[in-house]
């Protein structure tokens, strides 16, 4: 079946490369064989040596070196890969790396950046960073291992290693924090991960299975997300009560205090607002029930929760959730006083919700029945010694407060492999989570599924009649002819996935076994990172974005409350008297903006630029701050509409006059009275400009401070995000206040 793997992705990428391009086919076909070769049977590593961020539009200079054994044909496969990645781009050109040639591709003419392609000792090597792949060159050679990978390999000794992974997790985020600003750096502090050094894993076969290990390393104790556990972690006498029969179980230890506390220092820090209505849901919820939800209910539950399927009992009824209870008694009156607020809440309902109870054993059993729903369950739940009970069924308690009638799943064999990590391993670790999945039950559900749905492709495939032959052909090499493998031989040699993650003296740790292999999870922690650096800059656009919104706002409703006062907007650049200089309409506004101590200082009697105005330049209030703006200090890239139509423009004769609300013909929703422009159009805040003319746009320096478009306010004080792919006369119909023109529906 694996041979058959390799051969259908050799297949495919030769033919999805035949669609880009004829004269890609011939590189695409040397390299498929070889990677499809290297994908299913080879090996290789990958690791970044260098990151350096030096802002959020610079993309990051990175040196690294990903290495994949390719065997004889290396050298052909580097040359034909030079020349697919330079096919329309600049032609690769070869380069001498330490004693070996290497091709040299440069994927864009501005970018300083190339790729390196080259080949040794049967290995394909790809880089960025000349002085990585010499140094990467050299190790290769060298007969000694480093001291940090023995020690690595030391903590993950497996006989047969499949993957080895280190991800310095300290030098990530003194790379990635910056970026995020002070704001990023105290979320990483709260959530607990200030302290994180690194993230080891390793995978690898024991003669039957597979065994994963990951290990999370500190400095120090834990604290945020990662100290909400219990205090002495799971008993492995708590889990007695799981059956060996079970689908699937696990278990956790959390702390539902701890994690209430966390879950509001957290809203207290970030979204105040949120703590306060969490806070008033809890007051209310206390006064209508009696009820302290932190104090009273979450402080009587314990930290050791579990959630099985027993498949003696059903595959659907069998589910429960089981939590460890501090103080029994209590938290059963608790639950009476929370069922009796129900109940009296409920009278004079048409279907009020009905409770039942009945005894097992020594033990109350709660039915919870809502009559006015057909909902095909019955919510269950009890105490039974220090554990609460929750089913979805009542009859699935039964089994497990009476006294036991099956085998529990921690006394079988293959948990008790396992036993290490339970009776504690350093002296200073505790049990956090245990897992446990029946795979050959699991199987027999799931593997005939996977068997129609090749069938439904290949029935899709052929079926769709307007399919491009070409796109059919590619999908007819991916799965025409497939044959799974018979059930049967993959279902004898499974075995149960078990898995236990523990905290130590150094961090966490975590150990699966199961017999069907799986990805090493650290392995797609590089390529999380890599994803990450262009998800913070979009963070960062958007809120920059949302920032000059907000002082566009702030500008649009200084101007109406001025329109309130003087019953007309600020003029553009006329002057507060007669024979004054003329004045800017950001001084103007400076009262309605709390800086009347700027107002005060400014000289009316003299021009913008004199001696004694100037000084006022570097006191540019934050609102006429664009956080986009890259220009000089004291210079705006906030501009009012002028022109003979603009809100802040000219009269018939020329002058410039303040605008009344009877003006704009063409309402105030569809008027424009500031944008946000690019730096290639910033003024002096308190220079009198005649603003952005409607007759003149150029809309290469209008948009530009944002990708796709840029903002922009309304005499409504409304803010709008317009897109740069607007129609020129459309965005000068925004900006004329009397055209009497119809803005077109897509526009608005």
């Amino acid at each position: 079946f694996t041979e058959d793997l390799a051969k259908r992705f050799e297949n495919a990428v030769a033919k999805s490369f035949a669609l880009v391009g004829t004269d890609q086919q011939q590189p695409a076909a040397e390299i498929s064989p070889a990677f499809a070769e290297a994908l299913f049977k080879k090996s290789g590593c990958l690791f970044v040596e260098k990151v350096t961020v030096s802002d959020l539009e610079t993309p990051p200079e990175i040196e690294g070196v990903l290495l994949v054994e390719m065997g004889s044909e290396a050298g052909n496969v580097a040359k034909s890969l030079s020349e697919l990645f330079s096919r329309d781009e600049v032609a690769p050109s070869s380069v001498q790396i330490g004693s070996q040639p290497f091709y040299s591709v440069i994927r864009e003419e501005q970018s300083e950046t190339a790729i390196y392609l080259g080949s040794a000792n049967g290995y394909l090597i790809a880089g960025i960073g000349k002085d990585s792949i010499d140094r990467a060159l050299n190790r290769m050679t060298g007969k000694t291992t480093p001291a940090w990978l023995s020690e690595l390999q030391s903590r993950h000794d497996s006989p047969r290693r499949n993957s080895l992974a280190f991800i310095n997790i300290d030098a990530i985020r003194k790379v990635v924090l910056p970026l995020g600003g002070p704001e990023a750096e105290n979320i990483v502090t709260a959530l607990g991960l200030a302290n994180v050094q690194s993230l080891e894993s390793s995978s690898g076969y024991s003669e039957t299975e597979m065994v994963n290990r990951l290990m999370l390393r500190l400095d120090g104790e834990p604290t945020g997300l990662l100290a909400l556990f219990g205090e002495h972690g799971i008993q492995l006498g708590e889990l007695q009560h799981i059956p060996a029969d079970s689908l699937f179980a696990a278990a956790m230890s959390l702390d539902p205090s701890k994690v209430i506390n966390f879950v509001l220092s957290m809203l207290e820090q970030f979204a105040p607002g949120e703590a306060e209505n969490m806070d008033q849901f809890m007051i209310q919820f206390q006064r209508e029930t009696g009820v302290d939800l932190q104090n009273h209910l979450l402080s009587q539950l314990g930290s050791t929760w579990c959630l099985y399927n027993g498949a003696s009992d059903g595959w659907l009824s069998g589910l429960a959730l089981t939590v460890s209870v501090d103080e029994p008694q209590k938290l059963a009156a608790v639950l009476k006083k929370l069922i009796g607020t129900v109940k009296a809440n409920s009278e004079g309902a048409r279907n009020p919700p009905k409770f039942t109870q009945r005894m097992v054993g020594n033990s109350e059993v709660h039915t919870l029945q809502i009559l006015g729903m057909p909902l095909p369950i019955e919510p269950s739940w009890c105490i039974s010694g220090n554990r609460l009970i929750v089913t979805l069924f009542p009859q699935t308690i039964t089994p497990i407060v009476r006294p036991m009638e099956y085998s529990a799943l921690v006394d079988a064999e293959m948990v008790r492999s396992l036993a290490r990590p339970f009776s504690g391993g350093d002296g200073q670790s505790k049990i956090l989570s245990f897992g446990y999945q029946n795979s050959q039950r699991q199987f027999e559900i799931m593997y005939p599924y996977a068997q129609m749905l090749v069938g439904m492709s290949r029935m899709l495939g052929s079926g769709m009649s307007d399919m491009p032959p070409e796109i059919e052909a590619l999908l007819d090499a991916m799965l025409g002819g497939m044959q799974l493998p018979p059930a049967r031989s993959i279902h004898k040699h499974l075995l149960p996935m078990v898995s236990v993650a523990r905290q130590t003296s150094t961090g966490f740790e975590s150990e699966t076994r199961q017999t069907i292999p799986t990805v090493d999870a650290a392995v797609v922690i590089p390529i999380a990172v890599g994803m990450l650096l262009p998800a913070v800059q979009q963070v960062r656009v958007a809120a920059r974005r949302t920032q000059s919104a907000n002082n566009l706002r702030q500008m649009a409703l200084a101007s109406l409350n001025y329109e309130s006062v003087y019953q007309e907007f600020p003029a553009g650049f006329a002057p507060m008297k007669e024979d004054q200089p003329p004045v800017s309409w950001r001084v103007r506004i400076l009262p309605f903006i709390e800086q009347n101590h700027l107002y005060e200082q400014y000289n009316f009697d003299e021009p913008w630029d004199s001696e004694n105005n100037l000084r006022l330049l570097e006191l540019m209030p934050e609102v006429f701050q664009s956080p986009s703006s890259v220009a000089e200090p004291g210079m705006t890239v906030y501009r009012g509409i002028g022109g003979p139509g603009g809100m802040m423009g000219t009269d018939e004769e020329g002058a410039s006059r303040g605008r009344t609300l009877g003006n704009i013909m063409d309402g105030t929703s569809n008027t424009i009275i500031f944008m946000e422009t690019s730096d290639e159009l910033a003024v002096p805040w308190t220079k009198p400009d005649e603003g952005i003319d409607p007759e003149q746009l150029d809309k290469n320096a209008l948009f530009g401070m944002y990708p796709g478009g840029t903002n922009s306010v309304f005499c409504d004080g409304s803010v709008r995000f317009l897109a740069d792919s607007i129609e020129v006369e459309t965005l000068r119909l925004l900006m004329i206040m009397n055209d009497g023109q119809v803005i077109p529906d897509n526009e608005r």
